[in-house]
């Protein structure tokens, strides 16, 4: 039997278990249905070593957590959905005109061509967002009719996830 070496990333844990068997039973659990063989359970794995626990990494201090990335720049320089709203509400705008009036309105808030792009694109997937793409004209614009306060919630609880 091989050693198995565990990443310091790992997720799984080692249980020490001969797993072969099983995995042969899935890989041929195709074939049985399609032969329509009675059912065969899956056979019982055969422990062979002890089960090893990885050793977990150490977690970085607050410092250098900070360091990397400053959690308040972040939150303060994020637009939220209702100031996108505000900006889109009833005006038919291109990317370049949304991405215009937030530099406009909100001075302090950068936001790329490929982040607003998303943003629109998760207003026009949502069904509590009325929205209206407009591909007649040659720079494809957009215009937002009415959004439902749910989305609000749900954009805020996807923005912390």
């Amino acid at each position: 039997m091989t050693e198995t070496i565990l990443t310091p990333n790992s997720a799984y844990v080692d249980d020490g278990c001969d797993w072969t068997e099983t995995i042969l039973w899935r890989m041929n659990a195709g074939a049985r249905a399609c032969s329509r063989s009675v059912f065969v359970p899956a056979p019982d794995r055969v422990q062979v070593v002890q089960p090893r626990i990885p050793v977990m990494p150490k977690k970085r201090p607050a410092s250098a957590r900070a360091a990397v990335e400053p959690e308040t720049e972040t939150v303060k320089n994020t637009l939220s959905a209702q100031a996108l709203v505000a900006i889109m509400q009833g005006r038919t705008l291109s990317y370049q005109a949304i991405l215009a009036a937030i530099n406009r309105e909100h001075g302090d808030i950068t936001i790329t061509l490929p982040q607003l792009q998303k943003r629109v694109f998760a207003l026009l997937q949502s069904n509590l967002v009325e929205i209206h793409r407009h591909d007649d004209m040659p720079v494809t614009h957009f215009t937002l009719i009415n959004v439902d306060p749910r989305f609000y919630a749900l954009s805020d609880k996807n923005a912390r996830a």
